[in-house]
């Protein structure tokens, strides 16, 4: 909601494409974000055992920034919804906050082993 201008500003040239803010379905937006935030947390915590902020926050901008930049360059590709600019600070965006989600599940994850002996 913060990018709401921008990315209204470098929009494709596909109309009645984005729903405004007022249109905004929050039960998928909200389980969108859960679904990546339980990806992360199985990943680190799980499988790669990371445990600390730094680590975390680099392996959460690895698999976010990845993940974000193939849906949004093949929708770039295949539709008219976004501009090549839009496309990027899709990614960007997308890449800090899975950083910075990546950061705290590693925080969490590693002050609980640390606690709870897991």
């Amino acid at each position: 909601m913060l990018l709401t201008d921008f990315f209204n500003s470098n929009a494709g040239s596909a109309t009645g494409a984005s729903r405004g803010n007022e249109d905004l379905l929050f039960l998928p937006l909200i389980l969108g974000h859960v679904t990546l935030g339980a990806l992360l947390a199985i990943i680190l915590g799980r499988w790669a055992n990371i445990s600390t902020f730094s680590s975390g926050a680099m392996a959460g901008a690895v698999i976010g920034g990845l993940m974000t930049a193939t849906n949004a360059l093949i929708m770039y590709a295949t539709t008219y919804m976004t501009t090549m600019t839009g496309t990027i600070v899709n990614i960007i965006v997308s890449t800090v906050i899975s950083a910075l989600a990546g950061g705290a599940i590693a925080c969490t994850t590693g002050i609980a082993k640390n606690n709870f002996h897991f």
